[in-house]
């Protein structure tokens, strides 16, 4: 043991030796081995934390950049705040370059055998993350903003994009016109429109409480007197309603809870006056996705719905 240590201890002399650290007869300027091997894996190591930050921050701008192009384009602050995302997407893969670079550097300058030349290079690393800092800073504000400009282009979209219809009953249908109302009409008015089992229209203003199949009606009155009218104003309209989930937990769970709650929506309209004999209603639970991948948030969201075909017109 003790010839191996001395065979070490010479081995890194000589690599000292070889980089023009020390002379033949002088050890100074070539640190301790074991030190030198600390240093370098603490180095390596926040490189490889940096490089996970920067994902993450990829991952998040990524996000903000999607909801920012499907928001309309000439909505007010929508193209300054993209420019913005734009800017710090930038500022992003420059650094991610920056801190890959970073790798080859200790691996590089380690083989000086000096601990201090590894321990500079930690902090340049650390002065170059000040800058992630600032994106991390910046993204967590534009997450908070983009929020805003969401509710206030909900709240716009009414009068942005307005249907207003007077039904032969004399009822006036005031709803988006990308809305399940103006779907139906424009399906059962067009008659070129043929009945069939693929052709589904969503609710877009319905919800329930949470975890179960009751219906929230502060929220969801609005629309469901809307279909209401609707059914009275075409009587020969018959209606399928379909629960639909998001792939999270049992299939069989899912179903269950879709079945409940299209059920409960197909109560809600016979309350109100419809013959049940015109309503159907099933549970599909995360079948027939409408966002395939079912792997985000917002994609889940989409597969989560209550829609309505048209069986007779």
């Amino acid at each position: 043991m003790q010839a191996f240590s001395r065979f070490a201890a010479a081995a890194a002399v000589v690599g000292c030796v070889a980089f023009g650290v020390v002379s033949a007869s002088s050890l100074v300027g070539c640190d301790d081995p074991a030190l030198m091997a600390q240093s370098k894996t603490s180095a390596l190591e926040n490189v490889g934390k940096a490089s996970a930050k920067l994902t993450a921050a990829k991952a998040t701008l990524d996000g903000l950049m999607k909801k920012v192009d499907g928001m309309p384009a000439d909505m007010p602050g929508v193209a300054d705040f993209k420019t913005k995302l734009l800017a710090q997407k930038g500022m992003l893969e420059k650094l991610a370059g920056t801190v890959q670079g970073f790798t080859g550097k200790i691996e590089e300058v380690s083989k000086s055998g000096k601990k201090e030349d590894v321990d500079a290079l930690s902090k340049n690393l650390e002065t170059e993350l000040m800058g992630l800092t600032s994106i991390e800073g910046t993204l967590t504000d534009a997450t908070k903003s983009l929020t805003e400009m969401e509710m206030k282009a909900k709240l716009a979209m009414p009068t942005l994009t307005s249907f207003a219809r007077k039904l032969s009953t004399g009822y006036d249908i005031k709803a988006s016109s990308i809305g399940i109302e103006h779907d139906l009409i424009d399906f059962v008015d067009d008659t070129k429109k043929v009945v069939d089992k693929t052709t589904w229209f969503n609710f877009d203003q319905l919800t329930f409480k949470t975890g179960g199949a009751e219906l929230d009606m502060d929220k969801s009155k609005a629309q469901l007197e809307n279909v209401v009218e609707i059914m009275k104003a075409y009587p020969k309209m018959k209606l399928k309603v379909g629960g639909y989930t998001d792939n999270t937990g049992p299939a069989d769970a899912n179903k269950k809870i879709s079945a409940a709650r299209a059920e409960a929506v197909k109560k809600a309209v016979v309350a109100k006056g419809i013959d049940a004999k015109r309503l159907e209603a099933e549970g599909y639970g995360p079948e027939h996705a409408v966002c395939e991948a079912n792997d985000t948030d917002e994609c889940k969201a989409k597969n989560r719905r209550i829609a309505v075909r048209v069986s007779e017109k």
